[in-house]
């Protein structure tokens, strides 16, 4: 499909994923999709231009959780580059998000191959 240009449907969950997040972080969403996620201010007492920027995971006990939009979402913005996170306009986002790689973003971000390969796994079952 590479050789059409076409995206596989993981590169496009993650995309999609991703532009969500953009609204989310950007208070294009409704009320309630924006309560599921916390900012993560970081324990620094100084003032970081991205801290603001990322979301706290969610602490989970299960594997499943981590099939969830709560956590998937949290966790590819998170891995996005900073300089993207900043962007404000929607359309300026969608643009620069296609000329990346997010798929090895997101990958490298993760902490072990085995959470790498739970993440994958999850993208494939989930429904959001």
């Amino acid at each position: 499909m590479n050789g059409l240009g076409w995206q596989t449907l993981k590169q496009r969950r993650l995309e999609q994923t991703a532009i969500m997040m953009f609204k989310i972080s950007n208070k294009m969403t409704p009320n309630y999709l924006q309560e599921m996620f916390q900012r993560d201010f970081g324990s620094q007492a100084y003032d970081l231009r991205s801290s603001d920027r990322n979301y706290v995971l969610p602490k989970n006990r299960t594997d499943y959780y981590n099939k969830s939009f709560a956590f998937t979402g949290a966790k590819v913005w998170n891995s996005l580059p900073n300089d993207l996170k900043q962007i404000t306009s929607l359309e300026t986002f969608k643009k620069r998000l296609k000329s990346i790689d997010l798929h090895n973003y997101v990958i490298f971000s993760l902490n072990s191959i085995d959470e790498c390969h739970k993440f994958v796994n999850s993208l494939l079952i989930c429904n959001f």
